[in-house]
């Protein structure tokens, strides 16, 4: 009849719209939380460029192959190579001295053996070496965290070769004299105990002589305190120019010195460097146009014979010293129980 009928089938979207909205929603606010992420990783990273840039102590980064993917400028100061000689490079051998490069891989790889997403810290002294080839020492932050499966490590270093310096200084100041640099009677004690070990192992004679300058407490008097100690410093080194090597001079107070000879073949080797010890001292001192005419009494002991420990070798070799002085002074006694 030429009529043209239209079949529409209608499907009610509001539900599918409602889900567009809402994926559309989520989508915009994914990317947004993304977007914000990114920008404070950004700012992260900035913030951390910032302060390592203007850290005192050196800042490295390293992968699991022990390679450099950071290095600060105070890196560049302290090691003296530029961030374009070190990234990529292996961190050990460019920071270790040889001997110690071992030592410095054991250290890395203990925090390559924590678990996923662990992270562990340590912090140690070690060695390190400058462009130069020169060494010193540090101290090591490590600290070191796994990543999906990758390890990341970073170590904050400083140099601490000025703390090493105050140390050493404390440490010779707790064991030797201020005035004349011997050592004092606590490390004199230590060395005679040590000796006294080997002596008793190796059954060698042993000798200890205990010193004390004569008419000392004129110079101070007439020439002042400052005479004397010029006087004990000079002293002093002609005295450690008068033993061996293996031997010891110590300044135990005053005008009093002792002397450790550890090894000893016959008692003639004593009455020598006793010997020689008198007559270097009684050489005139000219200070400050000053002519001093100085002589020393000297007491021996001998291990074993006078003595199997070190209170007992000082205590005696002093006795013996007395002696010495009663017989006129400038002379040298071995100890006598009578």
């Amino acid at each position: 009849d030429g009529t043209t009928k239209v079949i529409g089938v209608l499907h009610d979207v509001t539900e599918r719209k409602q889900t567009d909205e809402e994926l559309k929603a989520l989508t915009e606010s994914l990317e947004q939380r993304v977007d914000e992420q990114t920008a404070q990783l950004a700012e992260s990273e900035e913030l951390f460029r910032n302060m390592s840039a203007a850290a005192q102590d050196a800042i490295i980064t390293a992968d699991s192959e022990e390679c450099i993917s950071y290095w600060n400028e105070a890196a560049e100061r302290m090691f003296g190579y530029s961030k374009e000689e070190t990234i990529g490079k292996n961190v050990h051998e460019l920071t270790a001295p040889k001997r110690y490069r071992e030592r410095h891989s054991e250290v890395y790889k203990e925090f390559q053996g924590a678990g996923p997403g662990s992270a562990v810290g340590k912090t140690l002294e070690l060695a390190a070496i400058r462009k130069d080839g020169t060494e010193f020492p540090i101290e090591l932050s490590l600290s070191g965290t796994k990543i999906k499966g990758k390890w990341n490590a970073i170590g904050i270093i400083r140099d601490i070769t000025g703390r090493k310096q105050a140390e050493d200084t404390i440490r010779h100041m707790a064991y030797h004299d201020v005035l004349t640099r011997l050592p004092n009677r606590m490390l004199f004690v230590d060395h005679l105990t040590l000796e006294l070990a080997h002596a008793r192992r190796d059954k060698r004679l042993l000798s200890v002589m205990f010193l004390d300058l004569d008419e000392f407490k004129v110079v101070n008097d007439t020439l002042g305190h400052t005479m004397g100690d010029r006087l004990l410093k000079d002293i002093g080194g002609r005295l450690v120019n008068c033993i061996r090597e293996s031997d010891t001079v110590a300044r135990m107070g005053g005008d009093e010195f002792t002397l450790l000879l550890p090894r000893i073949s016959h008692v003639e080797n004593v009455v020598n460097i006793a010997g020689k010890v008198l007559g270097e001292v009684k050489q005139p001192v000219i200070l400050d146009g000053n002519r001093l005419n100085i002589t020393t009494s000297i007491g021996i002991a001998l291990y074993p014979a006078d003595g199997e420990d070190a209170e007992t070798l000082l205590k005696n070799a002093d006795a013996a010293m007395y002696k010495a002085k009663e017989q006129g002074r400038n002379n040298f006694q071995f100890f006598s129980p009578s």
